[in-house]
């Protein structure tokens, strides 16, 4: 007597081949009429979907990264390697963003002198007076920053160990160094430090543990994204 044909199941198309006689093919069990080479061939097949599923997996998993272009005609330099990267960001000197945050500046602390020298010739009483202190602050940030951004470059070089932000003044004299672990970042990111205009300033900033720098305000936002996108691809952030 012949045994039924067994159901071959394959996840692609092939020839199904005819079935020998259970006497004709090395351990066959005569009660259940099935092949030890069937199930070889069935369990090769699980075993090579499971080996495509798996690198399908791989290969969806890995993380793409993405790298802002360089702006054309920008003026900072940016080298990056596997294991360093070295930034200088020149001052932007007389240009017309420092001509303008200049002029603001000037007409901000010469409104807020103003009404200080008012309040106090009038007779008004110090707590009133005392409202300018505030605006005196801002006046005194925005007078630092057009400083900043007229004369101070900044420099930064980084490896895998540490990293080193240094503030210069036209001529290579040192205005602020900063420095830490690389192992320290944990955050690269843009960030508005104000407004002017009722348009945000942003700035580069980089988070290392409790400690937060800030550069690059005078930047076009181009400038500003490349930059960034750069850092953390090579903090792997």
């Amino acid at each position: 007597l012949s045994s039924p044909l067994l159901p071959y199941r394959f996840s692609y198309s092939i020839q199904q081949p005819s079935l020998p006689e259970p006497s004709e093919c090395p351990g066959v069990s005569q009660a259940s009429g099935e092949c030890q080479d069937s199930e070889r061939v069935e369990v090769q097949s699980s075993n090579d979907d499971e080996r495509v599923c798996s690198q399908e997996a791989l290969v969806t998993s890995l993380p793409t990264v993405q790298t802002a272009r360089k702006p054309a005609n920008t003026k900072v330099e940016l080298i990056r390697g596997l294991d360093s990267l070295q930034l200088m960001v020149p001052a932007d000197g007389m240009s017309s963003s420092t001509l303008s945050t200049g002029g603001f500046t000037v007409a901000w602390n010469f409104g807020i002198g103003m009404w200080t020298v008012s309040a106090i010739t009038g007779g008004a009483p110090l707590l009133f007076t005392a409202f300018s202190i505030p605006f005196w602050i801002v006046g005194a940030r925005l007078a630092r920053d057009t400083f900043k951004s007229a004369l101070v470059g900044v420099r930064l070089n980084m490896d895998r160990d540490e990293f080193s932000l240094r503030e210069e003044i036209v001529g290579g004299t040192e205005y602020k160094v900063r420095s830490g672990k690389t192992s320290d970042l944990t955050e690269v990111d843009l960030f508005v430090s104000g407004y002017i205009n009722e348009n945000p300033v942003r700035c580069i900033r980089m988070v290392a543990g409790a400690e937060v720098i800030t550069f690059g305000q005078n930047l076009e936002l181009a400038e500003q994204d490349w930059i960034v996108s750069e850092i953390r691809n090579f903090l792997e952030l």
